[in-house]
């Protein structure tokens, strides 16, 4: 036994079948129990499934993300549990020192790992480091309201959502996070991340673990997730006025099921964390981009591609990186996380560079 027999894995997908393959490809016969929950119109084909390794559990349903999702929190059965998105990846090293820190620290409810972000293009893996800043709490935040209040702390902890957490508290949060539909699919992240700060403790362990994939643009309007109202159009539109505050105080009243707290305290924290992702988004609205920032977008999306291809052997690489037609390759970009002391495993990583290269190989008839 590694730990990771004590974590499940929960991958909701639609409409991603090679992805899903890819998946399940990945994980078969490890000992981790993986959760897919596939909403697409049909099921993967059956000659797939028929030989399932033992610890793949697929369930394909017509059900909406929202049912699928509180549907996974009925069949973990394990102390551990980690939520996935079909395209991403997890590095299997990384969650076993999630695992260890949970196991060795009793307090804590759930641990982040650091992340990468990669992409495939032309035969050639590229990566570069997510949330390198991200830091654990001071020690003198301690308890719920304290940590809402300090949610976006400078080197705030990102990728919440993808991190390990104990199984029995991070169900709760799951279902009350998908109890509802809102007209505007950018406001489940708010309510995840808000009542997973508040259940308890999360710290960041140094390990390589979540791989953020950019090889699909992300969902927009399927699987019921409506993403053509912004977060603003959502919050000024007089028309949405009662869902804004059927959110917040659905926050409210959901967090104090978690653990109880004078109401008036968390009305305040509830309304400092929308009210400050509000004047976020706000001010990344209102800022004027220069035509200095707008020039290599524009140059990117008009040159053709023989241009780009023959303009990285000749221009210097601190110009092309600004065109974006130059990346760091995800093995090189390793080198950057292990400077700063983070754990890779090499080995494996070299296997995950080749299964994303190969996935992308133009079969052969």
């Amino acid at each position: 036994m590694d730990g990771l027999e004590k974590l499940s894995i929960v991958i909701p997908t639609y409409g991603r079948h090679d992805f899903v393959r890819r998946q399940i490809g990945y994980w078969s016969n490890s000992p981790v129990t993986v959760h897919i929950m596939d909403g697409s119109p049909d099921p993967i084909e059956s000659e797939f499934l028929e030989n399932l390794a033992p610890n793949i559990k697929y369930r394909h349903s017509n059900d909406d993300f929202f049912t699928r999702m509180r549907a996974a929190t009925e069949l973990i059965n394990t102390p551990y549990v980690a939520l996935l998105g079909d395209d991403d990846l997890f590095v299997k090293s990384g969650l076993r020192r999630c695992v260890e820190h949970l196991d060795n620290k009793a307090e804590v409810f759930g641990v982040v790992g650091r992340s990468m972000y990669f992409f495939h293009q032309r035969g050639v893996v590229f990566g570069e480091p997510k949330h390198s800043e991200a830091t654990n709490y001071e020690r003198d935040i301690r308890g719920g309201i304290a940590r809402l209040h300090n949610l976006y702390h400078p080197g705030k902890i990102g990728a919440v959502a993808y991190g390990v957490f104990r199984s029995d508290q991070w169900k709760p949060v799951i279902r009350a996070t998908y109890a509802k539909k809102y007209s505007s699919g950018y406001v489940y992240d708010t309510f995840l991340r808000t009542l997973l700060t508040y259940t308890g403790e999360i710290e960041v362990v140094e390990a390589a673990t979540w791989l953020c994939s950019g090889e699909n643009p992300p969902i927009k309007n399927q699987s019921s997730f409506n993403r053509s109202v912004d977060l603003i159009e959502w919050l000024d539109d007089p028309k949405f006025k009662d869902e804004v505050v059927d959110f917040k105080g659905r926050l409210v009243s959901e967090a104090l099921d978690i653990k109880p707290e004078e109401e008036v305290v968390m009305v305040g924290a509830i309304n400092y964390v929308v009210g400050t992702l509000e004047e976020r988004y706000r001010e990344k609205a209102n800022r004027r981009v220069t035509f200095r920032e707008k020039l290599p977008r524009m140059i990117k999306a008009m040159a053709p591609v023989p241009m780009k291809q023959a303009a990285k052997s000749i221009l210097p690489r601190s110009i092309t990186r600004k065109l974006d037609w130059q990346g760091t390759q995800f093995l090189e970009c390793l080198n950057l996380l292990e400077q700063r002391g983070v754990y890779v495993d090499r080995k494996e990583m070299s296997t995950i560079t080749e299964m994303i290269r190969a996935f992308h190989q133009p079969s052969v008839a």
